[in-house]
């Protein structure tokens, strides 16, 4: 038997429970414990589309970084995905982004804006284009620069070096 009840004292709810002791030869005792408060059950984080938007720039951000530490000789580390822009061309895809990226071996280096240019066929990406814009708090102007192809956000290098989509240049 089970009893609700609560003390003038406390004002917890604490719960009666009857026990059967051997030692009293059958007869029951009552005890006194206090419930617990019932757990809240946890919210799970919903993946969103911009989640996978994120996840995506990340990838190909990686690589383009990847590639740029390669052969440029330097030790950059991906700091914040930016914004991507697909376009389909007659045999790949292009792809122009821009990211943001840090000196891992200078401390106290500031935060340099990136933009790259892929193709990817088959699922393999390749990177073509590759360059450091400068700190990032320095950017500012046009976005696209002059790219046809470009309708994000995505951050053009104003000096122009990327491939494709400059000026109406066709693939």
């Amino acid at each position: 038997m089970v009893v609700t009840r609560s003390s003038s004292k406390n004002s917890k709810r604490l719960r009666s429970a009857d026990v059967s002791d051997p030692s009293l030869y059958g007869s029951k005792r009552s005890r006194v414990v206090p419930s617990r408060p019932k757990a809240k059950p946890k919210k799970e984080r919903k993946y969103t589309d911009k989640d996978r938007r994120r996840d995506e720039v990340r990838a190909y951000a990686t690589d383009a970084i990847n590639i740029y530490n390669e052969r440029a000789g330097t030790k950059y580390e991906l700091v914040k995905p930016g914004y991507i822009s697909h376009h389909v061309l007659s045999l790949c895809f292009l792809h122009h982004m821009d990211f943001t990226a840090k000196k891992t071996d200078v401390p106290g280096a500031p935060v340099e804006m990136f933009f790259a240019e892929l193709t990817s066929r088959n699922g393999v990406r390749c990177v073509k284009f590759c360059i450091s814009m400068g700190p990032k708090n320095l950017i500012s102007g046009d976005k696209k620069n002059g790219c046809c192809y470009c309708s994000c956000n995505a951050q053009h290098p104003k000096a122009g070096g990327f491939l494709r989509g400059r000026n109406g240049d066709s693939p």
